[in-house]
């Protein structure tokens, strides 16, 4: 396999540029949710709790998503 056969250096250098794609892929990903969160909070009725249960539920589901990441790159920690 390739990368059996690549040198710890180079190995090393992948990681990194795997890390900081992802890393911008997150902010990105976080800046949207971010203003997406502010415009359905302006928008919404504050007594309409339907409405917050399902961006609670779906805000949890993202957080397990983002520390079950660590396992996967253990360098990175994209969970708040």
């Amino acid at each position: 396999m390739l990368i059996n056969r690549l040198t710890d250096d180079c190995k090393s250098e992948l990681q990194h540029l795997l890390s900081d794609f992802s890393k911008e892929l997150m902010h990105k990903f976080m800046t949207l949710m971010e203003d997406r969160l502010v415009s359905e909070s302006k928008r919404t009725n504050p007594k309409d709790t339907e409405s917050r249960e399902e961006t609670l539920r779906a805000l949890d589901r993202l957080y397990r998503r983002l520390t079950a990441m660590g396992t996967l790159m253990p360098n990175t920690d994209f969970a708040p």
